[in-house]
């Protein structure tokens, strides 16, 4: 008789034991939070990451360094995605653009802001690299234009001086200009 008690607890401490899992077998449902802003802080209470959305409803993730500084941000413009990497004192250093035309623009500044290496790729794959003075003047330039290779020196006020292209024939050409743009000299 004993045994069939002990055998009765069993079984019914085996269905409770199944009842109890079965309630916990489906999976919780997620869950969602909303807000207009999320703020990451460290342990003293310093932000170190914003997630928030302009007036307009462009989204942006920023991210600053300990002593409040915009160091980093990743975001859109409209339909433009853009990635800002900046120095301690709040100034761009680097640049990264994907226009909505799918055009590509990097861009390295100089402590003073201005642009001084540009690398563009245009929407049907046409790359171009500036290299620029401190002013932000394009100085040297290399591109691919129509498929043909062009090689560009200009003056301090973006006059094109020296050119070195192939041209539609696959002929080379070399071209200085003067101060005012007109050709000095030219092969072929």
């Amino acid at each position: 008789m004993a045994r069939i008690a002990h055998f009765g607890w069993a079984c019914g401490g085996a269905l409770l034991t199944l009842a109890a899992l079965h309630g916990h077998s489906a999976p919780p449902e997620p869950k969602t939070l909303v807000a207009e802003q999320f703020r990451l802080v460290d342990a003293r209470g310093n932000t170190r990451a914003v997630l928030s959305c302009a007036p307009d409803g462009s989204p942006s993730l920023l991210f600053e360094d300990a002593q409040g500084h915009a160091r980093a941000q990743v975001g859109m413009k409209g339909s433009r995605s853009i990635v800002n990497l900046d120095d301690g004192d709040g100034k761009a250093r680097v640049q990264l653009l994907v226009e909505e035309d799918g055009s590509v623009g990097l861009a390295l500044h100089d402590a003073q802001g201005h642009a001084r290496v540009t690398l563009n790729l245009a929407p049907d794959g046409s790359p171009t690299l500036a290299l620029r003075d401190k002013t932000g003047v394009p100085r040297a330039s290399l591109e691919i234009f129509k498929g043909k290779p062009y090689f560009n020196l200009s003056d301090d006020q973006s006059q094109a001086a020296a050119a070195m292209l192939i041209g539609a024939t696959n002929e080379p050409t070399i071209l200085l200009r003067d101060k005012d743009g007109k050709p000095l000299w030219g092969a072929p």
